[in-house]
């Protein structure tokens, strides 16, 4: 008996390179990451006084890649005039994005978000006011931090970015050599 055809499954060693493309992948989403901490995070914090740094991590463990990016506390504190005490400007960071149940930092009179409302990046308005005092003695007598929850609005932000920097590096993983 003769045979008509056989199927041999060639593996495509010199065209396709596995390593190749998860480096083009890794090195998009540090690309990403720099944008985001230098670019998209530092808007959040545009017209602080204090500012916490923001930095990135690119991790590939276990077949899984993760991009984090998030401020993070260097114990470089500024020092709230009001308090004369060191300022954790990452707690800051932390407390308005999130938001609190109590605020136990009374505003002067005159006080005025510089963000207004939620799910805006950046100061949309110039802001007033200071921190009078900060006290854990006297109930707060004003609601908490409103969320303003910029971790989903530069998710939301940095994923079409995200999305072109990862085809591209795919694509480039793929080139033949």
């Amino acid at each position: 008996m003769s045979r008509i055809f056989e199927i041999r499954t060639i593996r495509p060693k010199d065209i396709l390179s596995s390593n190749r493309v998860r480096a083009n992948i890794l090195n998009a989403l540090k690309a990403v990451g720099e944008d985001a901490t230098k670019i998209y995070f530092p808007m959040t914090v545009e017209h602080w006084e204090g500012k916490p740094p923001f930095k990135y991590t690119v991790r590939y463990a276990g077949g899984n890649i993760n991009l984090s990016m998030f401020p993070y506390d260097n114990g470089s504190a500024t020092i709230n005039p009001a308090t004369k005490k060191p300022d954790n400007n990452y707690m800051k960071w932390i407390w308005v994005n999130y938001g609190t149940k109590k605020r136990y930092a009374h505003m002067t009179p005159d006080w005025a978000s510089k963000t207004s409302y939620p799910g805006v990046v950046g100061n949309n308005t110039s802001g007033r006011g200071k921190v009078a005092y900060v006290t854990r003695k006297i109930p707060p007598i004003v609601p908490g931090i409103k969320a303003r929850r910029w971790d989903i609005n530069l998710r939301k932000l940095l994923r079409p970015k995200m999305i072109r920097y990862l085809d591209e590096g795919i694509r480039k993983g793929l080139e033949p050599r």
